[in-house]
């Protein structure tokens, strides 16, 4: 009489797709972590608490750790918020770009205020750089006009 065996793969079998899945993961990790050059300073903003109607600036730093230039082609925001750049937005390989933004909360209302700023790039891993800014906005007279704000 014939013992019943279930069949197993040889263990080369069995361990290999395990062995090419944790390299093929280890290796993408690797290249995607850090592996972006561009890098902004704050990656994000959080203004507190500000009374509605102030304006102020916020200042940011975009930083080229790549080995070729890269250009912000465009910047936009969701906000009331313009921008003072540097002409030609270039940002030469391990140089950096600094920007203000200069946010009005004119139309704020009170409570918790979301807004994205968005830079263009040239770069072709990294077209698109988004900034959040968060803040809670008090009611109209609980504060000064003017809040600077730094980055």
């Amino acid at each position: 009489m014939r013992s019943f065996r279930p069949f197993r793969a040889p263990a080369f079998r069995r361990t290999l797709p395990a062995v090419l899945l944790t390299v093929l993961a280890v290796s993408a990790g690797a290249a995607f972590a850090g592996a972006l050059p561009l890098a902004v300073t704050p990656a994000q903003a959080d203004l507190g608490d500000v009374p509605a109607g102030s304006v102020g600036v916020l200042e940011f730093k975009v930083e080229n750790s790549g080995d070729k230039a890269a250009r912000v082609t465009y910047i936009f925001a969701e906000c009331d918020c313009s921008f003072d750049l540097p002409a030609g937005g270039s940002i030469p390989a391990g140089g950096t770009f600094d920007f203000e933004a200069h946010y009005h909360l004119d139309e704020a209302e009170p409570g918790r205020w979301e807004e994205m700023i968005t830079l263009l790039t040239d770069h072709p891993e990294q077209g698109e750089i988004r900034i959040p800014i968060t803040a809670h906005v008090l009611p109209n007279g609980s504060g000064a006009d003017t809040y600077p704000t730094g980055g």
